[in-house]
């Protein structure tokens, strides 16, 4: 019997979580890396490759990209020459677009953008919730927060002005913060602040004050699919704890830092932490109607979870040849056959119960 190959490019965090979730769904795992020192200590189970020779040499049935964004559509533009299904975290809008692009115009086997946390669980959840719902909801708000888990564990503010602790790249976490956020507005995809619409947020059982602004790339495609379906309003949400989005903006509109100078200083600011916590609330014309909050597990933290196993199931899905017939794939394809996936869920992030 033949047992899929799975091929991860990058071994950070996010990529070793990827590769062992693969592992454990039944892949024989590969990954690999430019840099060999990240190499060196993988999940059980998981097999190292040469870099730059591995899609020839394993000739993988799934290629997912655990990269930076800047280097997904080269990767992407491989595997859609070589014939290779493939899928990433995606994150940019720019990046994921150009991809996507060149899957319709070249691709024989299908490409996946934007899995991960958000984008990508936090839509497919949404979407599904969405779809079920009879009539068309007008109002839906998306909000997820990846926050040191002290603050939710003793309901206390945690030290420092930023309140943050380090859970990913800061220079992607400044691309949210900086880029221009869309959302869906009395019908029609427009343009936000960036950081914009801040406003409170209290959530049951949790006595530490929350907040939430708009940042971009959460969103994205889910915007055209809800307006297509009829939805008038839509907008994805960054939680923090309370005050964090003013000193962002004091630091980037009033001291003027560039992107690398902010990303800098919240390095400075804020510890790396592996001590964390995920927050997801899913709210359909003003109702709660998925919450959960997701934490460290085995060895992974809690933004590993909440990105990387979420990407594993979807790309365990797709290297099945189910979606073959497709050349981009989108949240709308996945959540069609949500049923499918939620044993994946289920076994890697039990959390997810929708």
């Amino acid at each position: 019997m033949h047992k899929s190959k799975s091929l991860v490019c990058g071994a950070g965090r996010q990529g070793k979580a990827i590769a062992y979730a693969m592992n454990k769904l039944g892949h024989e795992s590969f990954i690999s890396d430019k840099d060999t020192a990240k190499l060196e200590s993988l999940p059980d189970g998981v097999k190292r490759v040469p870099y730059l020779h591995y899609l020839k040499y394993l000739k993988p049935d799934i290629v997912i990209s655990a990269l930076p964004y800047t280097e997904n559509h080269n990767l992407a533009g491989a595997c859609i020459s070589g014939g290779f299904r493939y899928c990433d975290l995606g994150g940019n809008v720019r990046v994921s677009r150009l991809i996507n692009d060149l899957a319709d115009q070249r691709a024989t086997k299908p490409v996946m953008t934007d899995l991960g946390l958000a984008p990508g669980l936090i839509n497919l959840i949404t979407q599904y919730l969405v779809r079920k719902e009879e009539p068309v909801p007008r109002s839906v708000r998306m909000y997820v927060g990846g926050l040191p888990k002290e603050g939710l564990d003793y309901n206390h503010d945690i030290g420092g002005h930023l309140k943050y602790g380090i859970v990913f790249s800061p220079e992607g976490l400044v691309n949210e913060y900086v880029d221009t956020p869309y959302v869906l507005e009395k019908g029609a995809i427009k343009p936000a602040e960036p950081m914009g619409d801040l406003h409170a947020v209290s959530i049951s059982g949790i006595n530490l004050p929350f907040e939430a602004f708009n940042t971009s790339g959460g969103a994205h495609t889910t915007l055209k699919s809800f307006q297509n379906l009829g939805v008038r309003d839509c907008s994805y949400y960054t939680l923090r704890y309370y005050d964090h989005a003013k000193y962002i903006r004091f630091l980037y509109n009033d001291c003027k830092l560039t992107r690398k100078e902010l990303a800098r200083a919240i390095t400075n600011c804020c510890p790396e932490i592996t001590e964390d916590v995920v927050v997801m609330l899913v709210r359909i014309d003003n109702r709660n109607s998925f919450f959960t909050t997701i934490y460290p597990k085995d060895g992974f933290t809690a933004m590993q979870r909440a990105t990387a196993f979420p990407t594993a199931v979807v790309a365990h899905q797709i290297s099945t040849g189910y979606f073959d017939c497709y050349k981009a794939v989108n949240y709308d394809h996945i959540v069609k056959e949500m049923s499918s996936f939620m044993g994946g869920f289920g076994c890697l992030l039990p959390e997810v119960k929708i």
